[in-house]
């Protein structure tokens, strides 16, 4: 089965993905250090918008190959099979977001979530002033990253609204390009976390039992899938066995809970289905080093 490369982004594995991780830069400062070729590959828990301004590149979008020559927008969802060819031309910029930084801004709005979760390109000639819009948009959001100005955060938080919300009319007002993802790996893969994020949530569907246990032979009977098909998916498209991503996801939601919400270890611990506060923090500990009141510690001080 061949390895899909799964990167936090393009040639970087090992970097934390925090809850709110937002990371802004111009096309060519990765891709020229590449000789202009991304090759096929995804982001797990990360969304992707690339703005092209100017250049010509060959797009790969799962079994899909485009060429473009024209300013574009893309969209490119977590655990979306993608690359690029570019020419040294090229000129534009990677938005690269966690998804749980979309969906915090985007729960006001979950139709608008419900259209950015599918890839898409839309080109400028559909749009030209909504297009420049776009690019101001971009440079804004990009410019509040590289500064330290009071209301940082904020400011962020709306360009990036704006920037969702124009790119949601434009796919409303124009025909777009959405492509259809068939690889099976990453279809099911995708699958796997819904369905822990669901269970995480208690965002489940009528009939479920909000008290039933989360397995691995759970997950895979409910993905119509037997746990050893499960493990190739992982391995394949995460380099991981389910539980461990599984324990990757527990842990990025401990750390969010623990920096964003006033809530108890007691407390966190039963929202992550933990039975005994106890476990959660020997859970914590194993991964990070720390007690989760120790980490909580550390963010305050910091």
């Amino acid at each position: 089965m061949k390895k899909i490369d799964n990167y936090v982004l393009y040639g970087e594995t090992k970097q934390e993905i925090l809850p709110e991780f937002i990371h802004c830069e111009s096309i060519d400062a990765r891709s020229r250090n590449h000789d202009w070729v991304i090759k096929p590959h995804l982001h797990n828990r990360l969304y992707q918008f690339v703005i092209i301004e100017e250049g010509s590149f060959e797009f790969t979008c799962g079994p899909t190959v485009q060429l473009i020559d024209e300013p574009c927008l893309i969209a490119m969802p977590a655990n979306t099979l993608h690359g690029y060819l570019f020419t040294p031309d090229i000129k534009g910029m990677v938005l690269t977001l966690s998804d749980e930084f979309v969906e915090e801004i985007l729960n006001p709005q979950p139709h608008v979530l419900l259209e950015i979760e599918k890839p898409r390109v839309i080109f400028s000639s559909w749009n030209n002033e909504r297009f420049g819009l776009m690019s101001r948009l971009f440079r804004r959001a990009n410019n509040e990253l590289l500064t330290e100005y009071q209301g940082k955060s904020l400011a962020i938080k709306s360009y990036l609204s704006i920037l969702f919300v124009e790119f949601y009319r434009m796919i409303l007002e124009n025909r777009h390009n959405t492509y259809k993802v068939v690889n099976t790996n990453i279809k099911f893969f995708r699958s796997f976390m819904t369905q822990i994020k669901r269970y995480y949530s208690n965002r489940l569907f009528k009939g479920e039992n909000v008290d039933k246990k989360l397995t691995v032979a759970s997950l895979a009977d409910a993905m119509g899938i037997s746990t050893v098909h499960l493990n190739r998916v992982c391995q394949a498209v995460a380099s991981k066995s389910p539980m461990q991503v599984i324990h990757e996801f527990i842990l990025h939601e401990s750390i969010r809970y623990l920096e964003q919400t006033d809530y108890s270890i007691a407390e966190i611990s039963y929202k992550l289905k933990f039975e005994d506060p106890a476990y959660f923090s020997r859970f914590f500990k194993k991964f990070t080093g720390k007690s989760p009141s120790e980490f909580r510690d550390n963010v305050e001080v910091a």
